[in-house]
């Protein structure tokens, strides 16, 4: 199998986004960037979760196309308005992380009753990760920060703030909910960027460390490469969610390959071996 140009870059700028807004008795989330794209339905009364439903469009590894095919332990957890609160009932690395912490985002629209959100992160990575990486929300920018990709360096009160691990913690003690919600969203689009160093075409399979469904010791090593996938929106920001607008508005329901990205078909068939 004739393999995909070198999909590693030495410096640039990693664009994710994330859309989301609320039915009645549903949220809908969708979220995109260069090695992702995943949409979330999440159903609520009220009050708790009453099912999840999810969709991998594009995604790095085969093992990330069924890490959604279970969300019952989502069921019955309450409706709260920090994203990072469903941690007290299910376990991130049991569900593809994007997935999970998409369903959570949703899990607070709905909780705070809000009709829509938006969120746009610029995220440098390699020779060019002095420049800062900054959010959006809504339209608005509300977080500009320095980091070294593992670490805060400004402004205050994020200095010295360590992004992995102990991270969502702090933040739930240190930062009110917007600010918190928007800074755990712009944390992962600084932590993923660095993927961007890599040609991942080139790995056969995803690594086994065991933080997310896919890299599970059990799972890895038959989680395949999905060659070609990784693409590049540095400059067509504007495209991401582009396909996403009728689904997450309900005007469209179809959620066959037909309406996804075209080359989908060959992302989920192009499987390195």
């Amino acid at each position: 199998m004739d393999r995909a140009p070198d999909c590693g870059r030495s410096a640039g700028v990693l664009k994710r986004a994330i859309g989301m807004v609320a039915h009645d008795g549903e949220v809908r989330a969708s979220l995109e960037d260069d090695y992702h794209h995943f949409r979330v339905k999440v159903r609520h009364d009220g009050k708790v979760v009453t099912g999840v439903e999810s969709e991998s469009v594009r995604f790095p590894w085969a093992g990330c196309a069924v890490a959604g095919d279970d969300w019952s332990k989502f069921v019955g957890a309450p409706l709260e308005v920090r994203s990072s609160a469903i941690a007290r009932y299910v376990e991130m690395r049991l569900y593809c992380t994007h997935m999970y912490e998409l369903a959570g985002l949703a899990m607070s629209l709905a909780a705070r009753k809000l009709p829509r959100r938006r969120y746009d992160m610029t995220a440098p990575y390699g020779t060019r990760r002095s420049e800062p990486a900054f959010l959006l929300r809504d339209g608005v920018e509300v977080l500009r920060w320095e980091t070294d990709g593992f670490t805060v360096q400004s402004p205050e009160p994020f200095v010295g703030v360590v992004l992995r691990q102990g991270y969502a913690g702090w933040a739930e003690k240190n930062l009110d909910d917007d600010i918190g919600e928007s800074a755990l969203v712009l944390r992962r689009a600084v932590l993923i960027s660095s993927g961007r160093g890599q040609n991942l075409d080139a790995m056969p399979h995803s690594k086994n460390h065991g933080g997310c469904y896919t890299t599970q010791p059990e799972r890895a090593p038959t989680a395949y490469r999905v060659i070609g996938s990784t693409m590049d929106f540095e400059n067509r920001p504007e495209e991401l969610l582009r396909m996403d607008k009728g689904w997450l508005e309900a005007s469209a329901t179809d959620w066959s390959l037909e309406t996804r990205r075209p080359g989908a078909q060959r992302h989920l068939l192009q499987i390195a071996r």
